[in-house]
This record gives C-alpha cells, structure tokens and sequence, in this order.
C-alpha cells in the first residue's frame, strides 16, 4: 500500500490578505472505522444474498388525500426494493478503492433467487464455510437486503408551476462473516439519504417525471454500495479550521509560506513571534502553532500548544475560569472550536493506529 499521510490541509487558493484576523480552512484527516478487524483478514469476498424483485413493495404506498385536496399538491410514501446486483458491484469497487484490504474478490452469482424470499435472515455456518473456501478470502461481505424508503412530493407554486421533491432514505443491510460461526461476525444497519427536485409545468408531471421508480431504484442501489465502507475501513472526513493570517507582518508573512504550503517556514515564523507577542496575538500565535503540530500528526504538542491558545485567549479576552462563554465575537470561543475538534481526533488516534497497524505503521 502506498504512503498515505493521515491529515493533509487543502489551503492553496485560498485568499488570506483581508482585514479579518482569520480564515477558516478545510482540513482532511482519517478517521477509524466503526469495526476492527484482526491484520490476519486480508482477502474479503463480496457476495449477494439479497432477495426480492427491484420494485415497489406491494401495498406499501401511503397517499396524504388532506394535501391533495387542500392545496393541489401531492405527497405519496413507500419503499422500493433495489438492485442487489448493482449495489454488490459498487460495494466491492467502494471497498476495494479504499486500499485497505489486500485482495477484495466478487462472487459472480447470487445465493438467492430472485423474486423469492429468504428461509433464514443469514448464511447458515456450511454455506460461510464452503463460500470461504471457495473464494479463498478470510471474511465474506454479503449484502443481505438493500430497501429505499421514499418521499414524493408535488408543492404548487405560483407563476413557476410545480415543484417536484423526492427524498429517498437508503437502507442497505450488510452482514460480515468468517469461518466456523454459526452467526454473523457483525451485522451492519447503514442509511443515508439522497434527493432530488425540479420544476414541471404540470402536477402529474412534476409526480412522474422527476425521478422516476426506476431511475431512482438504478441510483439509489448503487449509491447504496458505498455507504457500509465507512463501517469497515478507515476513511477521510473533513472539517474546518480556524487559522489566524492577519493581525502583525509576521502573521501575514506566515500566511504567505502557509499558502505555497510551507508550513516548516511558517512555524519557524510563528515560533520566534510567540516569544515577544504580548496578548491575543500571543494566544493566536499559539493556536496556529497547534495546527501545526496538528499537521504534521504530532497530536500531542498540538494538544499541548492548543491548551496554552485557550488558556491566553481566556485572559486575553477577560473571560473567568468559572465561565464557559459562547461568543464568536472573541477568540476564546474561535481557538476552543479548533481545540474541540482535536480533542476528538485524540480520542479516536489509539483506535485508528490499531487499525492501520497491518500496515507496519507505513501510513
């Protein structure tokens, strides 16, 4: 696997010459997975063990008569079966892509006929083992089901004609197993949501054009592929900062070097200011200094320097010990935002480095 830093901040083009002291920055850094998996699980296999026929589930729709007959509108509820086929293939191209496993292998057939329902809600231990085998992979991925629950909707509006809205909750169901359980390893509940609106010039057009069933069903399957992932492996997430650029040369002299992404000069800049800053300019000094630190993965000195920010913004902004003020007016408030989201990425960095441990801490 090649080299992945765990934190990197996207900060090129980024204008920071104005009259406000800060910016607010985009930074991504990896985050642990919901699951851990022993190193010695390095070939998964993805199979499709879902049942059903893609389409709507029979008896399901829900129509709101009230808002048809009041305002002309349309709201209708009901869920719709996937495409396991479509979504088994994402999933496998989801985990593959996120490099953490060694060899990430598809079962070509699906264990279920379609258009039947299940005998039993998992893969009973022979089948696990005999799938296993085959494959030659030390834990299978089986996509169980894969729902969609939708919200159509039809709002009038005045000179524009209607407005169509369809909010669709995706709910596919992932169960993991390894060899000689007689129950899955983990099983994985996972949902996210899409939507989509636009305008028609007919209430029975702004229902049936927008988004049709199988549109939405092609879509929502295979958007439905990548959301156990972030269950199973490490991932990216991105946040903001708040990174101070103004407010004395040495300050705006750093933002230059930050900008063509040369952090060492702009730390050593920031060093030496820290030294005879007096005030806020002391704790901003700081604060950048934490991010810093926080950068280059040093999570502890980032944390170190974030507490001395906090502690010279407190005085700096006449804040009491006693007293928690929320005001994004002062800095107090600014750098304890910084220092809340480090917080939580110290507390998930054992968890993490476990995880990325069958790398040998080459990440």
């Amino acid at each position: 696997m090649k080299k992945i830093n765990f934190i990197y901040a996207a900060l090129l083009g980024i204008v920071f010459y104005s009259c406000q002291a800060y910016t607010v920055v985009p930074v991504d850094y990896l985050v642990p997975a919901d699951i851990s998996f022993p190193a010695q699980i390095r070939r998964v296999g993805i199979v499709n063990n879902a049942a059903g026929t893609p389409g709507r589930i029979a008896k399901d729709a829900v129509l709101d008569s009230i808002l048809v007959e009041k305002t002309n509108g349309y709201l209708e509820r009901y869920t719709l079966n996937g495409d396991p086929g479509i979504t088994v293939e994402t999933l496998a191209k989801s985990v593959a892509g996120e490099n953490y496993f060694d060899e990430v292998i598809i079962c070509d057939s699906a264990l279920q006929v379609s258009g039947t329902s299940k005998q039993t809600p998992f893969l009973n231990k022979e089948t696990v083992n005999a799938l296993i085998e085959s494959l030659d992979v030390d834990m299978l991925i089986s996509l169980e089901e894969i729902q969609t629950q939708v919200k159509r909707q039809v709002f009038p509006v005045t000179g524009a004609g209607f407005l169509g809205a369809v909010d669709a909750k995706v709910c596919p169901k992932v169960n993991l197993y390894i060899a000689n359980r007689d129950s899955p390893l983990v099983m994985i509940n996972g949902n996210d949501s899409i939507y989509w609106e636009d305008f028609e010039p007919t209430l029975i057009a702004a229902r049936t054009r927008i988004v049709p069933d199988e549109q939405l069903i092609t879509e929502a399957s295979d958007f439905a592929g990548a959301i156990p992932v972030k269950y199973m492996t490490p991932h990216w997430k991105t946040t903001s900062r708040i990174f101070y650029n103004n407010g004395s040369p040495e300050m705006r002299d750093a933002a230059f070097f930050v900008q063509e992404n040369h952090w060492d000069r702009a730390f050593a800049l920031w060093e030496t200011f820290f030294e005879k800053a007096k005030g806020i300019k002391k704790a901003r000094t700081a604060s950048n200094i934490s991010l810093y630190y926080e950068l280059k993965d040093d999570l502890e000195k980032a944390h170190e320097w974030g507490k001395r920010a906090l502690e010279l913004a407190r005085v700096a902004d006449k804040i009491p010990e006693d007293e928690n003020t929320v005001s994004p007016s002062n800095d107090y408030t600014r750098i304890r935002y910084n220092q809340n989201i480090l917080e939580e990425r110290r507390s998930h960095f054992a968890t993490l480095k476990m995880q990325m441990n069958r790398f040998n801490d080459d990440f």
